[in-house]
């Protein structure tokens, strides 16, 4: 084997894990490229499984990079650092610039999650212009470690445990995330044997966003503490949510199947018997599934109010319990019925 493919080929079992090429290949693809390790080692890796086919065409490879215009001359040598990578590897390259006025309307800093959704914003207008189908990002296992931790910290249930999917569908774009498995020890290792230049931001450096505090401080001082296993360990915690919420759904659905609900564009009703004899989570989760085939709104359904919700499905009496819940939503209860409609069916 060469020894390049020797190298990259705990990367390339990743990815071929996740979407083998024989998929991703059949249309152009969006490789994220901000310039740093991992994406770099990305770009590398997809380079060489797109080689290993005999019909690989460059043009089917597109480097897509954002510049944010947060550093300046920095931000400019990133650039051209990445469009050289591009001309090395003889694959398309396309960029964004971010236009801060515009993002910051009026704000002094844009926050984390401006950033991101522009980034992502970007990177699918590059893959519109380019007919892609796909977008690689260079996500690893202690980004998945650091997010898992991120929305513990701000207050998360199950489903957020789930971390960072490994491939998920945006509209008309799949975007792959294949390195989660793989740590970020492995990807530096990859690089420095085959002398791989990439670039370092300093920004990440500091704590001025709660994802570095996580990064820098808290992880850092894990590892420090309980050994480098802990990305793992944490990321390993996303499997067994995932795994739970697969199980939760296939009760969820058996159970509206027996519950067998008259619904409308306005309104869902039911008898509550079957659901007093079910544990809560899972009467939360017929909620929350309700709400899902209904496209009612859920952002101010916090885990409070569906469990509140569900003790009275389950603890019902013969007298209506009525409430207003937020999207102009009527919630009624009693023994034998259970109603919930939109503002349009009350008003009438």
């Amino acid at each position: 084997m060469n020894p390049q493919h020797q190298i990259l080929k705990p990367l390339v079992d990743a990815c071929e894990a996740v979407v083998p090429v024989s998929l991703w290949f059949q249309h152009p693809a969006v490789v994220a490229v901000s310039g740093g390790c991992d994406s770099v080692a990305l770009l590398r890796t997809l380079v060489q499984i797109a080689r290993a086919n005999q019909a690989f065409d460059g043009s089917k490879i597109i480097v897509g990079h954002v510049d944010h215009a947060l550093r300046g001359a920095d931000s400019t040598a990133d650039k051209d650092f990445v469009k050289r990578l591009a001309d090395e590897f003889n694959v398309v390259f396309a960029e964004k610039r971010l236009d801060l006025t515009e993002l910051l309307e009026g704000r002094e800093n844009a926050s984390e999650e401006l950033l991101r959704d522009a980034r992502y914003g970007c990177l699918k207008k590059i893959a519109e212009e380019n007919n892609a189908r796909y977008l690689f990002t260079g996500h690893h296992r202690g980004d998945q470690a650091e997010t898992i931790l991120f929305r513990i910290f701000r207050g998360t249930g199950l489903a957020g445990l789930k971390g960072i999917p490994s491939i998920r569908s945006d509209d008309w774009l799949t975007i792959v995330r294949p390195l989660l498995k793989v740590s970020k020890e492995e990807i530096l290792k990859a690089l420095a044997a085959l002398d791989q230049a990439y670039c370092s931001d300093a920004t990440n450096e500091t704590n001025d966003y709660s994802r570095n505090f996580i990064r820098n401080e808290i992880l850092t001082k894990t590892r420090d503490y309980f050994g480098s296993h802990v990305d793992e360990a944490i990321a390993r915690l996303a499997d067994h949510a995932k795994s739970a919420l697969e199980l939760e759904a296939k009760s969820v659905e058996q159970l509206l199947s027996s519950l067998s609900p008259t619904r409308t564009e306005e309104t869902v009703s039911f008898e509550p018997r079957k659901l007093r004899e079910q544990p809560a989570v899972l009467v939360r989760a017929v909620l929350i599934r309700l709400w899902q085939l209904q496209m009612w709104p859920q952002d101010q359904m916090t885990f409070d109010r569906w469990d509140f919700l569900a003790d009275r499905i389950c603890n019902a009496s013969a007298e209506t319990y009525v409430e207003n819940l937020p999207g102009d939503l009527r919630f009624e209860a009693n023994a034998k019925r259970v109603k919930i409609s939109s503002s349009c069916q009350t008003k009438k």
